[in-house]
């Protein structure tokens, strides 16, 4: 089974532009730590399997932009109705 996600191996390219033009605003730890991400994600061909350190690296910065974005409509800020769900 092909667990490839082509969306995610274009973006991650942009990810790690955004990521590096950004870096100057952090810390040296966390300037560190972007190098290191960046990295694993730099020939990362969007294989997304369970074992896949860079898709998780990928899949973790996607879920915190998107709740940057949308944090003022996130209904479930205080996650006491997250229980309904699971």
């Amino acid at each position: 089974m092909d667990q490839t996600d082509n969306f995610a191996a274009m973006k991650a390219h942009l990810l790690t532009e955004i990521a590096q033009d950004a870096k100057s605003m952090f810390s040296n730890e966390d300037a560190r730590s972007i190098d290191f991400m960046t990295d694993l994600l730099e020939d990362w061909q969007g294989e997304m399997s369970a074992d896949s350190i860079p898709a998780t690296v990928f899949s973790f910065t996607v879920i915190h932009f998107h709740q940057s974005l949308l944090h003022a409509y996130d209904t479930f800020n205080d996650h006491s109705d997250i229980a309904k769900f699971q």
